[in-house]
């Protein structure tokens, strides 16, 4: 064997690394003041920005597979956060929705998050934010391509 992944260095590991650490470290906040784990908060953040959703659509938007996705938005349902409408046009669909005390949560949640973001991205300049945010599109964008 003459080549070695060294990890510290392997630019995939690093980045799953940092992104689990991000993950759990804001987990912590929404765990202890919202009692949410980190699937019910995914499904609460999506449905607060697309208003409404198919577990399908929730599943794809937080990288999560169906049965976690399934598991989250059962609990918030049994929590009272989230109402469900069968779709009109597919009886195997259901349209998901934060219902009042949903929403509530939701906005609730949502400024501790972005106090956590921007604690977080303190250490960058605006350059280097901006810079960081050029290289996240970029790969994104080779990965769009590369499928």
């Amino acid at each position: 064997m003459t080549e070695k992944i060294i990890l510290d260095e392997f630019f995939p590991y690093q980045l799953a690394n940092l992104a689990q650490r991000v993950s759990s470290n804001l987990a912590r906040t929404y765990q202890q003041k919202f009692n949410l784990t980190i699937p019910e908060w995914r499904v609460l953040a999506c449905l607060g920005e697309k208003g409404k959703a198919t577990a399908k659509t929730i599943a794809a938007a937080s990288f999560m597979d169906k049965v976690k996705t399934s598991r989250a938005i059962r609990e918030l349902t049994d929590k009272g956060f989230i109402d469900k409408r069968q779709d009109a046009n597919d009886s195997r669909a259901c349209w998901l929705s934060l219902n009042r005390k949903g929403r509530r949560l939701y906005n609730n949640v949502v400024p501790y998050a972005l106090t956590w973001e921007a604690d977080f991205l303190s250490s960058l300049s605006q350059a280097d934010y901006r810079r960081l945010m050029i290289v996240f599109k970029k790969l994104n964008t080779y990965l769009d391509t590369a499928e």
